[in-house]
């Protein structure tokens, strides 16, 4: 991405954003703040008619891989962290990873890996489409968030200067 690393973490970390980046989100919101580092978010994805919407809560930890020189963003389903809601499927397992890396010049290298179970039946039509398009879709919106003034001028104390750059 062409931003520097506090601003894509920055973005990301923006929960209230996540609708307007998040493929087919509707929904975000910080449910707890543990930590600078540390939070329990909730958020709500619209799933085309007849099946139902789905929701999930997650565990949202970041730290600073000092050795691996680069931030990784772990999330984890804690589906029973709030009741369930009758109008949605809760999303029972959920794992992301994200890891960004300095590459110089403004510039940071995102990976990003997801495993999902989103409950209930499921025509196979919808799970490739969400597989194909869902993370293509979502990397793009990012990248066109990370752009705006108030994350290109991010300050996160707890990130700290690699050595390495």
């Amino acid at each position: 991405m062409n931003a520097p690393v506090a601003a894509v973490v920055a973005a990301i970390r923006d929960v209230p954003m996540q609708p307007y980046w998040v493929y087919h989100c509707i929904e975000a919101e910080r449910l707890h703040t543990v930590s600078e580092t540390e939070n329990y978010v909730y958020a709500k994805i619209d799933f085309p008619w007849p099946m139902s919407d789905r929701d999930y809560v997650v565990n949202s930890k970041l730290w600073q891989d000092t050795i691996a020189h680069e931030v990784v963003l772990h999330l984890s389903a804690r589906p029973h962290y709030i009741p369930e809601k009758t109008d949605v499927v809760r999303i029972p397992l959920m794992e992301v990873v994200w890891k960004f890396k300095d590459q110089g010049n403004g510039k940071t290298k995102v990976v990003n890996h997801i495993k999902s179970d989103p409950a209930g039946t499921m025509p196979p039509w919808m799970v490739n489409l969400a597989i194909d398009q869902g993370p293509t879709r979502s990397m793009h919106n990012l990248k066109e968030l990370v752009k705006k003034e108030k994350y290109q001028k991010a300050n996160l104390n707890f990130l700290k200067k690699s050595r390495k750059n």
